[in-house]
């Protein structure tokens, strides 16, 4: 488990760079709101910081588990390992599907646009 003393310095930079964000947002004179959770999901700097949180608590959880060799802590690294596993899977998924669809959508915009097909035929491809 020597990876996660780097995933705790990667999430202590993670940390770093988020609150630099939110510092040089607030200085510049833009207000930090955080009344919703769309104001938290469009903060990047608040979003970054929360991440570097999460990874490095997770980190240090699994060495202190390691460590006094304690099952609850380390089942905790292994949970959040396969929840990562299949947040990771899932967004390779979901971005092969969308480039495919998006190039599909462009080559039909394209023969479109060049007289390969009439405008019924391209609304026709682009709804279904």
């Amino acid at each position: 488990m020597t990876y996660l003393y780097h995933l705790q310095l990667i999430g202590g930079f993670l940390i770093a760079v988020g609150l630099y964000a939110l510092v040089d947002q607030w200085q510049s004179g833009a207000r930090v709101r955080v009344n919703d959770v769309a104001d938290v999901l469009f903060n990047m700097g608040l979003i970054i910081a929360i991440l570097g949180a999460i990874i490095f608590f997770v980190s240090f959880a699994g060495c202190i588990g390691a460590l006094r060799e304690n099952t609850a802590l380390l089942k905790l690294v292994t949970t959040d390992e396969n929840i990562n596993r299949v947040l990771v899977f899932s967004s390779i998924v979901l971005t092969t599907l969308c480039l495919f669809n998006s190039v599909t959508v462009l080559n039909s915009t394209f023969d479109f646009l060049h007289g390969g097909a009439d405008h019924r035929d391209f609304m026709f491809h682009l709804s279904g």
